[in-house]
């Protein structure tokens, strides 16, 4: 049977026992709304799973302010348990505020339930830490390496140095 048809006879049988339009509009809304699929970008930065539409239980909402990178303050208006079984209940809970237009995954909560976040040039790993995983990783040679700031919870590695660069003053000695 194809959605056009139910909603059609949802419609007929709403309008027939003449309910009222509050629910003959959600039996619709039901029919007519299709899955699609939200998306997270993982961000080192983010201190918590942050975003505009998280998919998930609704829970017990607790408001958070969040600083952005601006200076400006932004206040969320849901939490939600996300519903990836897989990951620690601390993971799984995610903030949502109107004014983003993203999700950010936050890369920390996951580190910190020993998570190992892996990006490459077309894809991302998240993956649970193991003993095979850390030797695996520590065999290997890096090209940068850097360690956790937890008073800002992130990480820094070092790029290079400031270092003054002198000139010396060229001099013109006449003949």
């Amino acid at each position: 049977t194809s959605s056009s048809k139910i909603s059609s006879n949802l419609s007929y049988a709403a309008a027939v026992r003449n309910d009222n339009n509050e629910r003959k509009e959600k039996l619709v809304q039901i029919v007519n709304s299709k899955p699609r699929t939200i998306y997270a970008n993982p961000d080192s930065a983010a201190t918590g799973n942050y975003g505009n539409e998280w998919p998930g239980e609704e829970s017990k909402h607790e408001a958070i302010v969040d600083t952005c990178a601006n200076g400006s303050e932004m206040s969320s208006t849901k939490t939600k348990e996300l519903l990836i079984t897989e990951l620690p209940k601390e993971v799984k809970k995610a903030h949502e505020f109107p004014t983003m237009k993203r999700n950010l995954l936050s890369v920390p909560l996951l580190c910190d339930t020993d998570y190992v976040c892996a990006f490459c040039k077309d894809e991302v790993f998240v993956i649970k830490n193991s003993a095979k995983l850390t030797q695996y990783l520590e065999a290997e040679t890096s090209i940068l390496t850097g360690s956790r700031d937890y008073s800002t919870n992130l990480w820094d590695v070092p790029v290079g140095t400031t270092a003054v660069k002198h000139r010396t003053k060229m001099t013109m000695h006449a003949k």
